[in-house]
């Protein structure tokens, strides 16, 4: 071999040299490249990780406490369930016992409504018999009515002829006491005319009236307790005008207050 083939083929090692340091080169910087992109993926990885890591924590925490709520939620249920037992053994022994509190109350019930039975048949009986002496005693007392009737008959004839003997008498004694007096006391009653009745009879006195002639009218007439005025007599109708009757009249002023002259 000569130095020129030598040279010829130390030069083309030289180029392959270089083209693999050129290749080299670009793997390393590829290389390179890959390596901070899988560093660069594996921090994300790891980020990624991590809010993984911090979700499932989460999740787990809240899992734990809802296992927890769910475990206090199944022992209240529990707790509750066995209450409910409870009350239901509690409300059917009361209705056990209200069962046979009612049995009892219906067989007292039973015989009270027999005891009202025959207490309304006796009741209807006795009423039978109440109305049946009712009736007999109406009828008695109609009949003791009839004959009281029949009875006093007589009594209410002999009265009505003493009442008509009684006015008679009352007649013949205003006839005296107007023969006497020379008026009718009581024709202003009758007649209802009592301003006539009621006149004041006062005589004028003459302007050489002395003692004695005021005496004399004094005495033919008397003098009202109530007016102070001098008439014939007190009348009912005249009493009448101050509101007041004569019985009222006499227990007022007593029995010194006349009704006609003369009277004691």
């Amino acid at each position: 071999m000569t130095v020129k083939d030598k040279h010829d083929a130390f030069a083309e090692t030289r180029e392959q040299f270089a083209r693999a340091q050129d290749g080299f080169d670009q793997y390393a910087d590829g290389f390179w490249s890959d390596v901070q992109e899988k560093r660069r993926l594996a921090e994300a990885f790891g980020d990624e990780a991590a809010e993984l890591r911090s979700a499932f924590e989460q999740v787990e925490a809240a899992f734990d406490d809802y296992a927890a709520t769910f475990e206090g939620d199944v022992a209240a249920r529990r707790d509750a369930v066995g209450a409910l037992h409870e009350e239901m053994a509690a409300t059917h022994d009361a209705f056990a016992a209200a069962l046979e509190e009612f049995d009892a109350y219906a067989g007292r019930f039973d015989q009270a409504v027999d005891a009202k039975r025959q207490g309304a048949a006796a009741f209807r009986e006795e009423a039978t018999a109440t109305r049946d002496e009712f009736e007999q005693f109406a009828e008695a007392f109609d009949d003791g009515v009839e004959e009281h009737r029949r009875a006093v008959e007589p009594v209410l004839d002999a009265v009505e002829a003493l009442r008509a003997e009684y006015q008679r008498a009352g007649e013949s004694l205003s006839e005296a006491v107007v023969e006497f007096y020379g008026y009718e006391m009581l024709a202003a009653e009758d007649a209802g005319a009592s301003s006539s009745a009621a006149e004041p009879f006062v005589e004028a006195e003459p302007e050489s009236d002395d003692a004695t002639a005021d005496d004399e009218i004094h005495e033919d007439v008397v003098e009202c307790r109530v007016c102070g005025e001098y008439y014939q007599a007190i009348t009912e109708s005249h009493l009448q005008t101050h509101d007041m009757s004569m019985q009222e009249y006499k227990d007022e002023h007593g029995p010194d207050a006349t009704i006609y002259p003369g009277e004691e």
